[in-house]
Order: C-alpha cells, then structure tokens, then sequence
C-alpha cells in the first residue's frame, strides 16, 4: 500500500486512537470505533510490519461494520502487502464502490504488482478527482511505492502552484526526489518540512536518509541526532544512525545502535543480528561476527522455513569468517547450504572458490569459479574473479578474468586503472602504456615516483621506479623515432 510519510498531527491523532484500540483489547473489553479509524489502526500496523495485528484488526472492524467499503480496501492492501495478490484481486472486484478513486487507486496497485503500467496508467486517468490534493498524494505514493517514481513527478509537479505550502504535499515531494535520486531537490523539501515543523522526527530522518545517500556522513549524523532528540524512541533513526557509524568504522557504536533500533522494533532480530554481524566482521572480529551470523540464521530458520532471500548471504559470510579461522570443512558446508538455498546463485561459488584458494587448492577453486560462471557470465562475475586471483598474488590469472571483464563491458568503471597497475607488477611496457592511456585516471609518473621516493628503500619500491623509468625511457624513444621519420 502506498505508505506516506507521517505528519505530525495525524500521528498524534491515531497513536491516541491506537492506545484506546489496545486498552479495549488489553481489558477484553468490546468498544465501538469508527469503520475509517480501525482501517487507519490497521494501515498502521502494516506500515510496521505486524501484519497479524493488522489482520486482527481488520476482523474485528468487519465485524462490527460489515462490508464497510475502507476496512476491505485496507484488507486488499494487506493481502498486498503479503504478496497475496490474487486474493487482493478478487477482493477488490468485490467492493461495491467501483467508481470511488480510493477503490481505483488499489486496482491500480494491484496491476502495478501484475507488471501492467499502461493499464495501471490508463486507469488513473480515469480519477475524477486528479486535482485534488488527496488523489495526487495517493497516486504519487502508490508510483513511488512501486517503483515508479518518475510518474508521480507530473502528477506533483501539476498540484505545485496550488498546493505547495500544504505539508502533505511538500513530504510527498521529498520523498518523491529522494526515490528519484535528486537529493539536492530532497533535501529542499525536507528542510522546508522541517521549518513548519522542527519537532517532527520522521521529517530529520528523510533529510539524514539524503545526506546518506550522498556518502555525508556527518551531515546524517547530525540530522539522525535531531530526530533523536525530537523522538528517543524513534527506532528508524537509531537504524540510520547504525548504518552511517557502521561505514564510519565505529564498531562499538554502530553494534549499540542496532541494539537500540532492534529495541525499537524498527527492523527484526533476524536483521539486527545480521547487520551486527556485519561490523565484527568488517572489524575482523570473527569470533563475534560468527555468534551473531548464527544467531540471525536461527531466527531465519527456527520454523523450518529456508527461503529468505538474505539466507545465502549469511551462508557466505558466515563460511569467510570460518576459512579465517582455518575451520575450512565447516566453511565448506555454509557454502553448501547456500548453493541448497538459491542453486542458481553464483555468490556461494564464488566464496567457495575463495576459500579453497586459501587452502593452496587452486584447481578446486577454479573449478568453482567456472561454475559461478555458468551461472552468471557477465563482467562483475569476471571482475571478482580476478581480484580473487590478485589477492592471492596470481597476476596471470587476475590479469586474463579482469580483460574478459573488460571485454564484455568497455566502461566498467575502474578496470582500466586496474590493469594497469597489474601491468606495472608483470612488467608489460606495452600492456601498461595501453591499459594507462584508456584510464580516466592515469598513473602520472611524476608524481609517482616522488610518492615512491617519500616511503623509503625497498626492493619492491625499487623495482617500480625502474619500471617507470623503463617506460619513460620507452616514450622518449618513441618521440625520437617519430622526429627523425617526420625530418
């Protein structure tokens, strides 16, 4: 269902309508609500990912107003919301009120998770309410929702001259530029919100998502410690801030922020323990990455289910942090057990064929590879074959997978640059000078050599100012031949 970004006095209004929905039913107590407030404690719910809740709802709501027209759209969105979508349909055919937008609004849905966009399209021009503010709020979410950003731009984009000091639309465009990757036009929106109203933690958290995005760290560090500061118990701030200290290599900080964001039930433990995972062992703390991978994969697994899409990487991970610790055989078997979970996956190849290359078994680990290979031929499968191979100093190798890399996508970014200096290490003059003129960033030898020359002797240091004294010499040589046939 389209989600939008909650205003502050809607939010006050429904968590009272909530806390009164929860006492009724903490006192088992019967208490009449409004068809149109249930739905709203039920779209509430949903936003959270309590989908049982949201279901328990709904029931009671059909109950006391059957066939209401809002508790079956909520019900439809629902079923959509677990990917129920054939139910979501026929439902949907059932509602009476076939001419009302927000009954087309959630056809339209549903032929957007069918894959129709033109009909989709053809039926929203059919609104007869599209200037309303209500219908382009509604309409430009269900596009950013699923994917399709790009349309709710005009539909925005007609409603500015009138509405563009109304706070619903002003989230509705920041969000629709964040999906659209215009942060700078993002970030606009959102301190404009922010200006109405400074106090309103999720309008601190879409501007600290931007900055994200932008690889501003600080700047999210801040805007997530205003949010915080308006809401402590706002668990997607502490989220926000977890992944931002995370990329800050801020391991105690980041793990206690996932804690809190866990506590807050902004993600599930399943999640949380992953993420964790993930800082101990990007902080090389295998032991701690290992008790949390597994813990996560407990979660994942407890009810026999082994269909979650984040399983084979957890598999992978948790088979690295294993091989780091020489437990090769256990290592082995994750990998196993991902290859079990998606077959036509070729990360779990890939990590496989890593491992045995840490072993010294270099034919079982290319046997892995050409597997990987048939699963996914295309130039990041070369590419990560070959860094493979340059970690483990095989120059040859890394050089022929990073060339057929290149061979299938001339403007893989970096490759170049890469082979580059993987000819500078095999000594190649002509493979060097050709791989450095197709850079976009060319090795100056310069100054190079003076960076070379600020680190002090070596044998390795040495061989590389030879080198480029080698290929200096080469074009100066070259310049001469040029002189004398053009004299």
């Amino acid at each position: 269902m389209a989600r939008k970004n909650s205003l502050p006095g809607k939010d006050a209004e429904l968590s009272k309508l909530i806390a009164q929905y929860e006492a009724m039913k903490a006192e088992e107590k019967s208490t009449y609500m409004d068809g149109d407030q249930l739905a709203d404690i039920a779209d509430r719910y949903a936003i959270e990912q309590r989908f049982q809740e949201a279901q328990e709802v709904i029931n009671y709501g059909l109950s006391l107003h059957p066939n209401n027209t809002d508790l079956l759209i909520e019900q439809a969105y629902l079923y959509l919301d677990t990917q129920k979508i054939q139910e979501a349909s026929e439902l949907t055919d059932s509602i009476a009120e076939t001419y009302a937008s927000e009954v087309k609004i959630l056809k339209a849905e549903i032929l957007l998770n069918q894959g129709k966009l033109d009909a989709a399209e053809l039926l929203l021009a059919t609104l007869e309410d599209q200037d309303d503010l209500d219908t382009i709020i509604e309409v430009s979410y269900l596009y950013i929702d699923m994917g399709y950003s790009e349309k709710a731009l005009p539909w925005l984009t007609k409603g500015l001259p009138k509405y563009s000091e109304e706070e619903d639309f002003l989230a509705a465009c920041a969000d629709c530029y964040f999906a659209e990757n215009q942060f700078e036009k993002a970030e606009f929106f959102y301190n404009k919100l922010i200006d109405l109203c400074p106090f309103h933690a999720p309008y601190w958290l879409g501007l600290a998502k931007s900055y994200f995005a932008e690889q501003n760290f600080a700047k999210t560090l801040e805007a997530v410690d205003f949010a915080l500061a308006a809401d402590e118990h706002f668990g997607e701030a502490h989220l926000m801030r977890a992944h931002c200290l995370f990329h800050l290599d801020n391991e105690a900080e980041a793990v206690a922020a996932y804690e809190k964001a866990l506590e807050y039930k902004s993600l599930s433990p399943a999640f949380a323990y992953m993420f964790i995972g993930l800082v101990y062992s990007d902080g090389n703390n295998d032991e701690k990455a290992i008790e949390y991978f597994s813990r996560s994969i407990s979660e994942l697994t407890k009810d026999g289910e082994v269909d979650s899409p984040i399983l084979p990487d957890l598999y992978c991970n948790q088979a690295l942090c294993l091989s780091k610790q020489g437990k090769y055989e256990e290592a082995h078997k994750f990998c196993e057990e991902a290859k079990a979970c998606f077959p036509d996956d070729c990360e779990p190849y890939l990590i496989n064929g890593r491992i045995y290359m840490a072993e010294g078994k270099d034919i079982k680990a290319k046997e892995q590879w050409e597997l990987a290979l048939t699963y996914m031929p295309d130039p990041e499968t070369w590419h990560q074959i070959g860094t493979y191979y340059l970690e483990y100093n095989m120059l040859e190798n890394a050089r022929f997978c990073l060339e057929e890399a290149l061979k299938i996508n001339p403007e893989m970014e970096g490759i170049n640059e890469e082979l580059a200096s993987i000819c500078i290490m095999l000594k190649d003059h002509k493979a060097f000078y050709k791989y450095n003129q197709l850079s976009k960033h060319p090795i100056n030898f310069d100054t190079l050599c003076e960076s070379l020359a600020d680190k002090g002797p070596s044998q390795l240091l040495d061989e590389l100012q030879n080198f480029l004294k080698e290929i200096k010499e080469d074009d100066s040589a070259k310049t001469d031949t040029n002189d004398q046939k053009e004299s």
